[in-house]
Order: C-alpha cells, then sequence, then structure tokens
C-alpha cells in the first residue's frame, strides 16, 4: 500500500475504537427499561434524603402504583433494604431534575432513567475505557476488543439503566486499575483504591470481597505495612457514608 493508504488505516485503527465506545455509550444509555421492586427501592431512597430522612414511609406512596416489596421494618419505620450508595450517587441528580420542573411523582419510569444515566450509565463507560486501558497494557492493540466484549455481551449492557451491580463493578475495577501489577504501588495509589473500594461497599456490600482481596495484594510486596495503613485509612473514608447512614437511620 502507499504511504498515503498507510496513514489511512493508521487513522480509522486509532478512530474506530472511539466510534464503537460512543455507540455503546448510546445503547447502554437507550433503554428506558421498566423499573420493578429493586429500582423502586432505590428509587424511595433517594426521594426520602431528598426530603431529609433515611426512612421511606412516605416516598415508598410515591414511586407509581407498582411501588416496591424491597423494603424492611424497623421499629415501625421502613427503610429500603438496598445498600444506599446508589441513592446517594443519584440524590445530586434528582435534586436538579425537581429543581429543573421534570415530574417525579407518578410513574417512575422516566426519573429513574434520567437517575441511572448519571448513576449507571457513566460508570458503564468508564469501566470499560479502563479496560481497554489495561487490555492494552497486557496485549497492546487487543484492549478496545476486549472492552467492547465486556460491555456489549455481558450483562453491563442491560443493566447499564437498571442496576447498581455496574457501579459497584467500575468502582472495584478502578480500585484494581490503580494498584495492578507493573506500577508502582505508592501509599497515594493503595489510599485512592481504598476509598474507591470503601464506596463500592457502601453500592453494593459484596465489594467487600473485593476490598479483602486487594488489601491481601498490598501485602505482598515489600514496603507492605505503610501502603496497607493508607489502604486502610482509604477504605475507611470510602465507606464512611454508610458508617453515617447507619448512625442517622438506626442510631448505630
Amino acid at each position: 500500500p502507499s504511504r498515503r493508504q498507510a496513514r489511512r488505516v493508521t487513522r480509522l485503527r486509532r478512530r474506530w475504537p472511539l466510534v464503537a465506545f460512543a455507540a455503546f455509550a448510546f445503547a447502554a444509555a437507550y433503554p428506558m427499561q421498566v423499573n420493578g421492586w429493586n429500582q423502586n427501592a432505590h428509587y424511595a431512597l433517594v426521594r426520602a434524603l431528598a426530603q431529609g430522612t433515611p426512612t421511606i414511609d412516605r416516598t415508598r406512596h410515591e414511586i407509581g402504583e407498582l411501588g416496591t416489596g424491597d423494603v424492611t421494618l424497623v421499629d415501625g419505620h421502613y427503610y429500603s433494604n438496598k445498600a444506599p450508595g446508589l441513592a446517594m450517587t443519584a440524590l445530586p441528580a434528582f435534586l436538579v431534575l425537581d429543581a429543573v420542573g421534570m415530574r417525579t411523582t407518578g410513574d417512575p419510569t422516566r426519573v429513574i432513567w434520567a437517575l441511572h444515566l448519571w448513576s449507571i450509565v457513566v460508570a458503564a463507560v468508564v469501566l470499560i475505557v479502563l479496560v481497554r486501558r489495561y487490555g492494552d497494557e497486557l496485549e497492546p492493540g487487543h484492549g478496545a476488543i476486549g472492552a467492547l466484549t465486556l460491555g456489549i455481551a455481558t450483562l453491563v449492557l442491560p443493566f447499564s439503566t437498571l442496576f447498581s451491580h455496574v457501579l459497584a463493578a467500575a468502582l472495584g475495577f478502578a480500585a484494581f486499575f490503580v494498584l495492578r501489577p507493573g506500577r508502582p504501588a505508592s501509599p497515594a495509589r493503595a489510599f485512592a483504591a481504598g476509598v474507591l473500594l470503601g464506596f463500592g461497599m457502601v453500592v453494593e456490600y459484596p465489594v467487600a470481597l473485593v476490598a479483602l482481596a486487594l488489601w491481601l495484594a498490598v501485602l505482598a510486596y515489600p514496603g507492605r505495612l505503610r501502603r496497607a495503613i493508607a489502604y486502610t485509612a482509604g477504605f475507611l473514608l470510602g465507606v464512611a457514608p454508610l458508617a453515617l447512614y447507619n448512625l442517622w437511620a438506626f442510631g448505630s
């Protein structure tokens, strides 16, 4: 091929991942899916937090006819039985949508979809971008294929406007990316990973297992004490919103 054709092929190779990732973002964001108890429980908590209370006594009746059965009754008050991290993440977007006049009562399909664009779809895009970066480090030129396979051939795609699992996965993988092999595992990196995993646990409690695995990885390298202290401090900071929420809601 001529030099001009070679340059054109090089440009196409550089640009196609951007086009593909944009297509993934559109495909993840476009569906306005039907909500169930899970999504409505999170949304009831979002509304409760906006009203300055951790209980959903009132807001569980403000989320459409379907409502939610994903609740827990404690001392005469109803609470969402979901980890509160997704609701905390969606709260700023809810306040903005409510302030600009979007209808937030009645059928919650549209408003939940809008909240998830901010709290889940963005996380899905960040996840596949990080997977691409790490994939290219392992096998140069093949990271985009691996990332798009994750994005379109797994539950990441249908969950991107439904469940907190995608946000939790993005936080967990981001922590791994910060501490990935081949990079200096400085105390600052360990602290950042701890924060990510701490808040990941606020989003989905099982992320604690990922946090434990990476804590053991931190201990596997020289200079482990400083990094372990930094990682633990970061984790405690990241998980602090859950402790404060529990204190607020249950007094403990």
